[in-house]
């Protein structure tokens, strides 16, 4: 499968972001569009944030949900993000050659394991240097805002499909988003997610239907079988999706997070298939241990002393930040259906 393009130089209408270029953009919303971040990322790598914190992005949220006093169903562990000192498990694809681009498409949440915030800033791209230097390999990494607030300020499953899917080909493109034609023109690897917003799920109603922004369990699932069937037809690209990142406790109510972790389950469990071009980087895991939550002490909560944001704390981006670059590049070279999707080496 492995193959370079000749074509390497990053257009997409000016919203590719890659080393020494600025960008800013905004954070995840709640359905009413309020919205939750702001942060810059100069040449130099140094985030600028609107907010408190010396050198951070602002992480400030305003919803005005009250939190459960039901228990969150999380033990946190210990340094639940180390890798063990074991090789990589056998591959079981073709390993890609030559340059291998890859893009992570991200909003807020993204950025953090970006590394805006903590460290240079460039942690990611920091890494994949460092795994060339070590490895003779030449996998280049980007990152892209996406969808941008051209269109609305939102990445769920049905943002997707309606750009992906329903609005594929527009000419000019539809609200000045890339469709997966021009994004696969430029990338050999797609990263791509959605924010913790998305797991404000609600029950089915009687009308599951692709087309619906309601986030129900139904619709989810309609919409990601179609992405799937959309991804499938790229067969020379090779698609790692997170799963679905989850809220603090005082974001949401146990019903919504035990939707949302029951979606993350049928990802992982239905939907995922062995063999083909997509994979997945179990995020949720991470995060939550298998809880229905975000531990306050692995959230923004940590650092901006507001209780409600659903962002990953700066420390845990720093410990987890490296297992989506290894589960980059064990999709890059042949074993994204073996060993662990968090990351961590068996």
């Amino acid at each position: 499968m492995g193959f370079t393009r000749s074509m390497k130089k990053l257009r997409l209408w000016g919203l590719v972001v890659s080393i020494g270029v600025a960008v800013t953009g905004l954070g995840c919303e709640d359905d009413n569009g309020d919205e939750k971040e702001k942060s810059t990322v100069t040449e130099n790598g140094t985030g600028e944030g609107e907010g408190t914190g010396e050198g951070t992005e602002t992480a400030t949220q305003t919803d005005t949900d009250t939190a459960t006093e039901a228990d969150t169903g999380t033990e946190t562990t210990t340094d639940t993000t180390t890798q063990t000192d074991t090789e990589p498990e056998p591959s079981t694809d073709d390993p890609m050659e030559g340059q291998i681009n890859t893009v992570i498409l991200h909003h807020s949440v993204g950025r953090k394991m970006w590394g805006t915030g903590w460290g240079t800033g460039h942690a990611v791209e920091e890494w994949f240097a460092q795994h060339n230097a070590d490895n003779a390999t030449t996998y280049q990494i980007a990152e892209l805002y996406f969808p941008t607030m051209n269109y609305f300020e939102r990445n769920d499953p049905y943002d997707y499909w309606k750009l992906w899917i329903d609005k594929a080909g527009a000419d000019p493109p539809y609200q000045q988003q890339p469709d997966l034609d021009a994004i696969t023109a430029e990338y050999d690897v797609v990263v791509l997610k959605h924010c913790y917003s998305t797991s404000e799920m609600v029950p089915d109603d009687e009308d599951p239907r692709v087309d619906s922004e309601v986030r129900t369990l139904a619709n989810f699932k309609l919409q990601y079988e179609a992405l799937k069937g959309k991804l499938h037809a790229y067969t020379q690209t090779r698609f790692l999706v997170w799963t679905l990142p989850a809220h603090v406790i005082a974001r949401t109510d146990e019903q919504q997070a035990q939707i949302a972790t029951e979606f993350a389950a049928w990802v992982k469990e239905d939907w995922d298939d062995f063999g083909d071009n997509i994979y997945l980087w179990d995020f949720r895991q991470l995060e939550t241990d298998g809880g229905l939550y975000l531990p306050d002490e692995r959230s923004a909560a940590k650092d901006e002393a507001v209780p409600d944001d659903s962002h990953p704390s700066w420390e845990f981006a720093s410990q987890t930040y490296s297992l989506l670059t290894q589960r980059i590049v064990d999709v890059i070279e042949g074993r994204g259906d073996v060993g662990d999707i968090t990351g961590k080496w068996q």
